[in-house]
């Protein structure tokens, strides 16, 4: 039989750290079924990183013109915290996976949407803002001409389009992500003409008549 020691030593190594400063109520849990990354066991190898690390998540942002009104996807959150509230659809970014793909992987679990266009547009880390430690999320949005395919999965309850004005109360500081890229992505300039800054939903709005989809956009406001 193998000497255990050696494998032992960099089993504590690893955990020394790699854990710093988490809560005695705090838990290490894999965020999905997927194996633990090797990476980890670079901290035995002397690249040791000695700050405490904020979690990353991400989270993404899916605009829809579906009959000439504007709405966005929301899933039903199925555990705590905020368990039962909805919820931008997101989750936390693996070891050594990339930001994009981990947007990807999250928006296909949880939503069965797949292979849509994104980009990023923001990055929200105020301390507090999710109840279970430091937390960064980068959002990303994407824009679909209809709001068909989209079903929940993972741990969402439900996946749902809600249209602008009719938004439900949103867990964690989602409703001011929603409002701040709603305002990057859409400005109405002095003479009250719409500049759609994102190209997703440039290419959806140029479907419609150039009037109506100004006026779609300019009276859309995801909170009334």
């Amino acid at each position: 039989m193998p000497p255990l020691l050696p494998t032992l030593s960099r089993t504590l190594i690893s955990a020394a750290c790699l854990c710093f400063t988490a809560p005695s109520s705090f838990v290490l849990r894999p965020s999905s079924s997927r194996p633990a990354s090797t990476a980890v066991g670079m901290a035995a190898q002397g690249f040791c990183y000695k700050y405490p690390r904020p979690s990353v998540t991400v989270d993404t942002l899916v605009f829809c013109l579906d009959e000439t009104q504007m709405k966005i996807l929301l899933v039903q959150r199925g555990n705590e915290p905020f368990k039962g509230a909805w919820a931008l659809p997101g989750g936390f970014v693996d070891q050594d996976e990339g930001l994009d793909s981990a947007a990807a992987r999250e928006l296909r679990e949880e939503t069965a949407l797949d292979s849509i266009s994104f980009a990023q547009v923001g990055t929200y880390g105020q301390p507090g803002r999710d109840p279970r430690g430091h937390t960064i999320t980068v959002a990303y949005t994407a824009f679909l001409l209809s709001s068909e395919g989209a079903r929940a999965g993972d741990d969402a309850r439900e996946a749902k389009f809600f249209a602008f004005g009719s938004l439900p109360p949103l867990a964690f500081d989602h409703k001011k992500i929603i409002e701040e890229t709603w305002m990057r992505l859409v400005v109405c300039d002095k003479e009250g003409t719409t500049v759609v800054k994102e190209r997703g939903a440039q290419q959806v709005l140029c479907r419609l008549p150039t009037a109506s989809a100004a006026q779609v956009v300019r009276s859309s406001k995801p909170f009334t």
